[in-house]
């Protein structure tokens, strides 16, 4: 993508560093809200569950195993239980993910919204969850709400009960 000399390129949202909590995790939550930049635990987000744009599950059952998603995904029953389960709220946000080829470096790199525009897609394209999740890669979001932008993952811990930590560049 080549600028004009009569435009600019915009601001970007940069989230240094997010770690997201898989259902069995006491240590950190696991529901995120891309407006709010912060993560909640299962009880506040069903409280501002039109607020929620990403979810972490750890699944060996269909083996997605380490994943991102949203509420809006098709979440395996039996992941989130309770008076909070995902699957008894209203509002279902969706957020939808490709895995990028972009570098590491360009990812590092991106300091404007660029990057974020010449690789987003159209809504329609993109898959609901972000499985089998791997230190490095770098996935491209678009969200139902308007939010969109890239994330790399920075470390991955353990199953149901670890977690997953990311960098967030959002326009």
């Amino acid at each position: 993508i080549y600028l004009e000399e009569s435009s600019s390129h915009g601001d970007i949202t940069h989230i240094p560093s997010v770690t997201f909590g898989f259902q069995e995790n006491n240590e950190f939550d696991g529901f995120y809200s891309l407006s709010h930049q912060a993560i909640y635990d299962i009880e506040e987000a069903f409280s501002i569950q039109e607020n929620i744009h990403l979810l972490s599950f750890y699944d060996n059952t269909s083996e997605d195993e380490h994943t991102l998603s949203s509420p809006g995904a098709n979440i395996p029953d039996g992941i989130f239980e309770g008076a909070h389960g995902v699957e008894d709220w209203g509002i279902r946000n969706t957020t939808r993910f490709i895995l990028s080829d972009i570098s590491e470096e360009d990812f590092d790199l991106c300091a404007n919204d660029s990057l974020i525009y010449a690789t987003t897609f159209a809504f329609e394209t993109g898959k609901r969850k972000a499985k089998n999740l791997k230190a490095k890669d770098i996935y491209v979001f678009v969200s139902d709400q308007g939010n969109f932008g890239l994330f790399k993952v920075k470390s991955l811990t353990g199953n149901d009960a670890g977690s997953v930590e990311i960098e967030i560049k959002m326009k």
